[in-house]
């Protein structure tokens, strides 16, 4: 029987759709999905920038939370593109 923490069939990646995610991921899960470190993932927790929560000893963070994260790191990637480009088109001119 599966419990309510169950985690994917399928492994979680930075590629996972947001909506493909179970309710609440483990600290790994969202270091998997933002495609950043655990260290980073424990140190927005710490610092309460990262919402979570306890259940018993198991720490679970809501998929919610994840979704401006990674909206954000999207459009960083999109500019960081669109200006090496720009500059690529420069050096060529």
């Amino acid at each position: 029987m599966a419990n309510r923490f169950n985690t994917l069939p399928v492994p979680i990646t930075r590629h996972t759709p947001h909506a493909n995610l179970p309710e609440w991921v483990t600290p790994t899960e969202a270091q998997l999905f933002l495609g950043v470190g655990k260290t980073a993932i424990t140190n927005q927790i710490l610092r309460g920038e990262l919402p979570s929560k306890k259940f018993g000893h198991f720490i679970r963070i809501p998929k919610a939370a994840l979704r401006p994260l990674s909206v954000a790191q999207t459009e960083l990637i999109q500019a960081l593109a669109a200006d090496a480009v720009e500059r690529f088109l420069k050096t060529k001119s």
